[in-house]
């Protein structure tokens, strides 16, 4: 074992101690026959690219403006926005970017379409401002809320693009989230645009009869047979929990059921009001490779069912639920395919111009009454905005000297003072706090200043022997790169390429830059996640808890704001999901739903579906089928029958593929699907049902 204690010489590449060196580099675009200006790659050039991706907002409203012009007039052909989605893609990637020290960030360099409408451009883009004002949201497993900072972002972009005043950025009203982890709880506490409400733990609304059953349920290993009926049948959560905030039992849903929320009838019956959109990063671990694989065997798997059991409740008009590409999206389609729509994509920010890799299944569900067909496919609508790197400004010539990931390595001496106490405070540290040889932030300032190899030396002395020994295997084998000093490089290589860093973890440990002679901060790790940590990041108005006045609260230790970063969104990724469900999604007006949707059927009517199929005969029979009511949630004694026509002449009762008495088994889900939430998904000229029960 490999075990000399001798420093780390750093490639010769641009480092934070080498700042200043000159990297002569060829502009992005320089006329034929002329000698191109030299580019010095130093931290101010590093800041401008790293601006430059934080105008992410800026660029989607260009383009999404762009394509919904492209598409005006072509309602309900997916084709035609297929086609001008890669359109729009394609001219995003023909645009030119270009890095200027000098430039201000906002304006991005971002040659206009000279076809665009700049009327019909203007009109629009003020139309999509008070509509994103009217939006109000709620999270669950909330961590540091990347759906409101991208909400926010969102805002500061059409406001610069409209070159209206930043007093008109939307602040959609942010009624709840739940979160578990005290340190999240309280960034929740200090984010700009807090929520009203901040729960704990989700299984906290669970009612109280299950709630008191729900740890010998799982010693006993029974949730499959237990709770995960009692959750398809309904009711098995409440809406009011503890609040943080408030310190009593609040209510987790919407207000008055004005614009954006929806008043729906709960499975129990009582008349409840939803916001208009939900965001939820459900429970990973149980699906990652890097997690137990337990999928719903699972620790976390009872918090999912709880989230689940809370749609069921409350039925927001869309959902954005995000999760890593192992996640079994077939129990979505099992709990929730009676009553959303369904769309999944798996994003990176990768694939978006962000030099950091992060693959999740993004899946966007929207509500099948309370919202019209969305305009767009969401497949089509989130490709429409992957650019190349830095938006294209990360040139050929650039690629030769600079890494792409380097824009990340903005380390301030106040973020590396706290790196270094703490490392050096580890019991394995081969560097201890006693023999630090700078006493304050000043003196490490100093020091990176004027001798930046001690400040190399010392990061590299305070690993701990097995991260010093990873480091030389890793340097050996792929030199100039970052790697995650917690993997042995035998078992686990994990490491970059010059053009990515690897997915940023809750367990990542130090994640060591060979290039800069030290490990990546907590703060640069939420800069790599889109948090504008800085205002200056974000036009000068914070929209996350680490740029805002924390009004006396100390922010957290490096490590929660570690662990933080690996368990959150990628902000620009949740900004383009949550761009879709404000744009392409139009939930239907506010309204009183029938006091029959979303709530199972009676046996009878259960008994009597079964029984047309084991018989061979059509759903259409259903048309005259008249019972008695006897549950709680429908006047007792009232005759109810399932009309063929809807008031607006609709037909109720359509054909669906999955009426085939050749396919047995999907028979019986689809029958399965009726009794559970009295509505089934289909498709034009096929066989489908959609029960709207009325009193009569």
């Amino acid at each position: 074992m490999k075990s000399a204690a001798k420093p780390v010489a750093a490639p010769a590449l641009p480092t934070e101690s080498a700042e200043h060196a000159q990297h002569a580099v060829q502009a992005p675009s320089e006329p034929p026959g002329t000698e191109p200006d030299p580019v010095r790659w130093d931290s101010q050039m590093r800041r401008t690219a790293l601006k430059l991706l934080f105008n992410w907002p800026v660029r989607v409203w260009q383009l999404c403006l762009q394509f919904r012009k492209s598409v005006k007039d072509a309602y309900g052909r997916d084709r035609a926005h297929v086609e001008a989605a890669a359109a729009v893609q394609a001219d995003g990637k023909r645009r030119k970017v270009c890095l200027d020290a000098d430039a201000d960030s906002s304006r991005a360099h971002v040659e206009p379409d000279g076809q665009d409408d700049a009327e019909w451009t203007a009109s629009e883009g003020h139309r999509m401002l008070g509509a994103l004002s009217e939006m109000d949201m709620s999270t669950s497993f909330s961590g540091i809320d990347a759906p409101a900072t991208a909400f926010l972002n969102l805002g500061i972009g059409l406001c610069k693009l409209l070159d209206v005043s930043l007093e008109h950025i939307p602040r959609p009203r942010n009624l709840f989230a739940v979160e578990w982890t005290h340190p999240c709880q309280q960034e929740l506490s200090c984010h700009p645009h807090q929520p009203e409400h901040i729960f704990d733990d989700i299984s906290e609304f669970f009612v109280p009869q299950i709630n008191a059953r729900l740890d010998a349920l799982i010693a006993q290993n029974k949730v499959q047979s237990v709770l995960v009926p009692l959750v398809m049948k309904g009711g098995a959560t409440t809406t009011s929990a503890y609040c943080l905030r408030h310190k009593k039992t609040c209510q987790a849903r919407g207000g008055d059921g004005s614009a954006g929320t929806s008043l729906v009838t709960s499975l129990s019956g009582q008349g409840v009001t939803s916001c208009r959109l939900h965001v939820a990063g459900t429970p990973c671990p149980d699906w990652s490779p890097r997690g137990s694989l337990l999928g719903q065997d699972g620790e976390s798997f009872t918090h999912f069912l709880a989230w689940i059991s809370m749609r069921m409740q409350l039925q927001e008009p869309i959902l954005v639920q995000e999760n890593v590409e192992g996640f079994d999206t077939g129990l979505l389609f099992k709990f929730l395919g009676g009553l959303y729509h369904i769309d999944v994509q798996i994003l990176s920010p990768s694939d978006f111009g962000f030099p950091i890799l992060r693959p999740r299944k993004w899946t966007v569900l929207r509500h099948k009454l309370k919202t019209t067909a969305w305009s767009s496919p969401w497949t089509a609508f989130s490709k429409m905005f992957q650019a190349d790197l830095w938006f294209g400004a990360y040139t050929k010539t650039l690629s030769e000297t600079v890494p792409a990931w380097d824009v990340y390595f903005q380390g301030q001496p106040d973020d590396l003072w706290e790196e270094l106490l703490w490392a050096c405070s580890r019991p394995e540290s081969r560097f201890q706090l006693d023999a630090l040889p700078f006493q304050n932030v000043e003196e490490l300032r100093n020091a990176m200043e004027n001798h930046p190899q001690k400040v190399k030396d010392l990061f590299s002395a305070a690993l701990t022997e097995a991260e010093y020994t990873f480091l030389l295997d890793y340097e050996s084998q792929r030199p100039g790169q970052v790697y995650q000093l917690n993997q042995n490089p035998d078992v686990s290589f994990t490491a970059s390429q010059s053009t990515h860093m690897k997915t940023i973890l809750k367990s990542s440990g130090l994640l060591w830059s060979a290039v800069h002679g030290r490990w990546l901060t907590a703060s640069e790790a939420l800069l790599a996640q889109a948090f504008p940590i800085d205002p200056e990041f974000s036009a000068g108005v914070p929209t996350c808890s680490f740029a805002n006045d924390r009004q006396g609260i100390k922010r957290s230790h490096r490590c929660s704001r570690m662990s933080q970063a690996g368990n959150s969104m990628h902000c620009m990724i949740a900004g383009v999901a949550l761009l879709y469900a404000a744009t392409e999604v139009t939930v239907k007006p506010a309204q009183v739903d029938p006091a029959w949707h979303g709530v199972l059927l009676e046996t009878a009517v259960s008994e009597k579906i079964f029984s047309l199929y084991e018989a061979g005969r059509e759903l259409t029979q259903l048309q005259l089928l008249l019972y008695y009511s006897q549950a709680p949630h429908g006047p007792d004694g009232t005759l109810t029958r399932i009309p063929w026509y809807m008031e607006d002449g609709a037909r109720n009762i359509v054909r669906h593929s999955l009426n085939n008495r050749k396919q047995q088994s999907v028979r019986k889900s689809y029958v399965r699907a009726i009794t559970d939430y009295g509505i089934a998904e289909g498709c034009r000229g096929e066989c489908w049902l959609v029960v709207t029960l009325v009193t009569m």
